[in-house]
Order: structure tokens, then sequence, then C-alpha cells
């Protein structure tokens, strides 16, 4: 399995802001690089938001799509500027997880899968980030 997280974040950030999601998305990948939960989904790819009012007009989140004959669910999440952006890097790190848990939960439930085993995906989503942060 695949998960891929990419931040997409105003000028007010500076990279090492935001260098903590994309660790967190490579150790997803290597995490879960051999691991299978149903041939129904094989790939996540998650976008996270979080852009001052503006350009808040210019990165409203798309609607989650699932890709039947690709396996992969794609979808983007938006956090609130201002609280992210006066959060210290724990809090923030905790915003992101938090997001990232109750996301994909969402999404994977909207989802009828044909081979997918959600709960077990889900438990190994929650240890890994438990753990992680």
């Amino acid at each position: 399995m695949k998960i891929s997280i990419g931040p997409q974040f105003s000028r007010e950030f500076q990279f090492d802001d935001t260098e903590f999601i994309r660790k967190l998305g490579r150790d997803l990948t290597e995490h879960f690089k051999d691991k299978s939960y149903g041939v129904s989904l094989s790939e996540i790819y998650i976008v996270i938001i979080c852009v001052s009012s503006g350009f808040d007009e210019f990165f409203q989140p798309r609607p989650f799509k699932y890709k039947k004959t690709k396996a992969c669910l794609e979808y983007e999440v938006k956090l609130d500027f201002n609280s992210f952006y006066n959060s210290s890097q724990d809090a923030r790190k905790e915003i992101v997880k938090e997001i990232i848990l109750e996301s994909i939960s969402e999404k994977l439930y909207n989802v009828k899968f044909s081979d997918f085993n959600i709960d077990l995906f889900s438990d190994e989503l929650k240890k890994f980030m438990s753990h992680y942060f």
C-alpha cells in the first residue's frame, strides 16, 4: 500500500515549518509499502492545505475521488490557517495527526470497497500515528 501526503501551504510558512508533513508522508509510505489490506485500495493521496485569507479562494479542497480502476483514493483537507499558524510545532503535529486519522476514516467508510479491510488498515494507521508523534 502506498500513502502519500503533500503539504500545500502559503508563503507565511517556512520550509522547515512543514517539513514534518513531508517526512510523515515518506515514513508512512515506507511503513505501509509491503502491506496489503485488499485489492480494492492500494494507494491513498492526501493534500493538506493551509493558506492565509489572501490565497483562500484559490485553494479550496476538491471533492475526494476513488478511482476504482487504479485502486486509488485522493482527497484534500484544509486546515484553519490562524489556528495552525499560531500553534507550536508540537501542536501542529497533533493537528495534522488528528486531521489525517479523521479524514481517512471518513473517506474510507464513504466508499463501497469490494475487497479492502478498513478496520485492519485503520487500526494499523492509528498504531503508527500514536507511536510516530
